[in-house]
Order: C-alpha cells, then sequence, then structure tokens
C-alpha cells in the first residue's frame, strides 16, 4: 500500500509542480475555440489581475510539499480547495466533460490520501480540549 501511496503522490506532484510552474512562467491564453466564451472572459480576468500567478505559486508550493513524506498531508489539505475549484469552473463556465472527468480523478486520488491517512488527520483535527 505505501507504493501505491508514494506513486499517487508522485503522480499529483508532477502535475502541480508542471501547472504551477506554467502558470508562473509560461502563461498562455485559453484557445478561444476549445473552450466556452464564459470560461475565456474568467481565465482572461485571472491572467489580467495577475490572480494567476497567485494560483500558480499555490500550485507549485503544494506539488513540491507532496513530495516530502513529513509535508505531503498539508498539500493534500491545500489541494482539495483548489481542485474543488477546478471541477466547479469546469462544470459552471467551461462545460468541458474531459476536464470534468479529470479533476474529479484528481479529487479521487486526494481523498484516497486522505482516508489513508485518517487516524493521523483524526488525532490533529477531532482530538478534545
Amino acid at each position: 500500500m505505501n507504493t501505491i501511496i508514494y506513486v499517487i503522490r508522485l503522480l499529483l506532484s508532477l502535475l502541480f509542480v508542471w501547472h504551477g510552474a506554467e502558470k508562473l512562467i509560461w502563461h498562455h491564453p485559453v484557445p478561444v475555440n476549445e473552450v466556452n466564451n464564459s470560461f475565456v472572459v474568467f481565465y482572461n480576468l485571472l491572467a489580467e489581475s495577475g490572480y494567476i500567478y497567485f494560483i500558480g505559486f499555490c500550485q507549485l508550493l503544494s506539488g513540491l510539499l507532496l513530495i516530502f513524506k513529513k509535508t505531503y498531508l498539508l498539500a493534500v489539505i491545500m489541494l482539495i480547495p483548489m481542485v474543488l475549484n477546478l471541477i466547479a469552473c469546469h462544470v459552471f463556465l467551461s462545460h468541458q466533460t474531459g476536464y470534468i472527468i479529470f479533476d474529479t480523478t484528481i479529487l479521487l486520488l486526494l481523498l484516497f490520501l486522505i482516508r489513508m491517512n485518517y487516524q493521523v488527520l483524526q488525532k490533529i483535527f477531532l482530538r478534545e480540549f
């Protein structure tokens, strides 16, 4: 089971490091013909305001934190709201089924990592004061 967890962490790490770096360094506009117009407007607003750099930094940081055993649970907790936001953007704005399925798969992998560490997280978050 440890090997499966490690492989999931590695794949998610590569994914988020790549996409975070892409937003920070190689930022490119969304092709208009591929997605719904409302998503293009939304994404361009993120880019013009500079908020896309914050998203990229958070993705890059989370991807790096996934690598290390002592910090990967923090990364998973950080990534769950980001991935939920990605799913919501694709459901409500882009309507791209492929992206919805891909992002939902990422969410399920993150929830699997949470489930595998439930005992640890229970001691941290559900202890009595």
